[in-house]
């Protein structure tokens, strides 16, 4: 059995077999009997063209060519998720893979951030299933590193989901949005995952998994951008800016706007970043908290700075944290 391209006929050379990945074409029967064979074709990570019936199969019963494969038998469809960017398993394509922003909700195929990127599948379902994994050379072959980030509300996830959920299942209408909820740095490593930072990582599907090896199929990156977790310190009397190092990247490609917008506030670590009725950190003289907006020449692809001013009152004995938000 060969299965070439809608557009040849059965028999006419040449055929052009196209390369699946996973899966061996042409093929030999692994088993027959009087009524019907077997063809083992193999398990298949991705296909030349995008799922549709894009292919037929062409049979032959003892073939030596290309052109013994006279007998038409049918078409042959690919079902499947459409990959954002080819080859899926390459670098972050801007406007065609998605990306979120720390902190900010990551609903894959939704907005807010990827107004212009939608999720295609040829049979979408409730049990199809994406995994955001560490990219490596071996691609969604079995193996995966998951990568763990913290999950923050106020989101669509229940309030009893603590970690940015991963694998995670289709949802939303027609089963086409993967949310992720509203990611932020780690507070803990988690035995076999990474723990999650701003960068590139590669996402695998699955029609129907039930272990983490099914998902086997890539279908492009999803780029995580914000600060990197780090510990800094001003002193009292000096102006006191704090530069923030990570992944701020812009693309015209994309519908996202600098980080202009974006603010660093100071509170105390008895409190939790984005929690309701937190106390500020406002006991200094002549600092401003949170830190205005900065200005665009504060801003790098890998840095942006911020700017408190001077603090010259002694303020409680406490510790502080960090707390950013796009």
């Amino acid at each position: 059995m060969i299965i070439p391209l809608t557009g040849y006929t059965c028999g006419v050379t040449p055929m052009d077999p196209p390369t699946f990945s996973g899966m061996t074409n042409p093929q030999v029967a692994a088993s027959a009997s009087g009524t019907s064979q077997v063809f083992q074709m193999g398990t298949l990570l991705s296909a030349p063209l995008e799922p549709g019936t894009n292919y037929q199969i062409c049979w032959a019963s003892n073939p030596s060519t290309d052109a013994d494969y006279r007998v038409y038998v049918g078409s042959f469809h690919v079902s499947g998720m459409y990959v954002f960017s080819d080859p899926p398993c390459g670098s972050f394509v801007p406007g065609s893979d998605p990306y979120c922003v720390l902190g900010e909700l990551c609903e894959v195929g939704k907005s807010p951030q990827q107004l212009t990127i939608d999720v295609e599948v040829d049979t979408p379902s409730a049990s199809n299933g994406l995994a955001v994994v560490v990219k490596r050379d071996t691609c969604c072959a079995s193996g995966h590193t998951l990568v763990d980030f913290r999950e923050v509300k106020p989101s669509n996830l229940d309030s009893s989901q603590t970690t940015f959920p991963n694998p995670v299942s289709a949802s939303g209408t027609n089963y086409l949005t993967y949310d992720l909820g509203r990611p932020s740095l780690p507070v803990e490593v988690v035995s076999g995952r990474v723990t999650g930072a701003p960068g590139d990582y590669l996402l695998c599907w699955s029609k129907n998994p039930s272990d983490l090896s099914d998902y086997n199929t890539p279908v492009g990156t999803l780029q995580i951008r914000g600060p990197y977790a780090q510990d800094t310190s001003c002193i009292l009397g000096e102006f006191c800016s704090i530069t923030l190092s990570g992944s701020f990247l812009y693309y015209s490609a994309e519908d996202n706007p600098v980080f202009t917008s974006s603010r660093l506030l100071i509170m105390p670590d008895t409190h939790v970043c984005g929690e309701e009725g937190s106390e500020l950190a406002t006991w200094w003289t002549g600092f401003t908290n949170p830190a205005p907006r900065p200005n665009s020449g504060d801003i790098s692809t890998s840095s942006i700075a911020y700017e408190f001013d001077t603090p010259t009152a002694n303020p409680p004995s406490r510790s502080y944290k960090l707390c950013w938000d796009y």
